[in-house]
């Protein structure tokens, strides 16, 4: 696996979005053995939607691809208690 470069868009998206948050929020909960969420489950969809959400942009914007096809930028739900 390898690290993004520091300058890369996505890198620094997360970073914007890790700064501006509560430090050490936790949100949900797994199961006996941490192999399944048992409250409050996320998809990565959603990890995207709260990170646009955070970065004030809109993340039910839509795009439109080479062939334009229309599509979401980020389909999830912004994550509760992030946002």
């Amino acid at each position: 696996m390898h690290a993004l470069p520091l300058r890369t868009p996505v890198r620094q998206a997360l970073f914007r979005a890790e700064v501006t948050s509560d430090a050490g929020a936790v949100i949900g909960a797994s199961d006996e053995t941490a192999a399944h969420p048992s409250d409050s489950p996320v998809t990565p969809e959603d990890v995207a939607a709260t990170i646009y959400t955070r970065l004030g942009i809109d993340p039910t914007t839509e795009l439109r691809d080479g062939q334009d096809k229309p599509y979401t930028l980020a389909p999830g739900t912004p994550i509760k208690g992030l946002v």
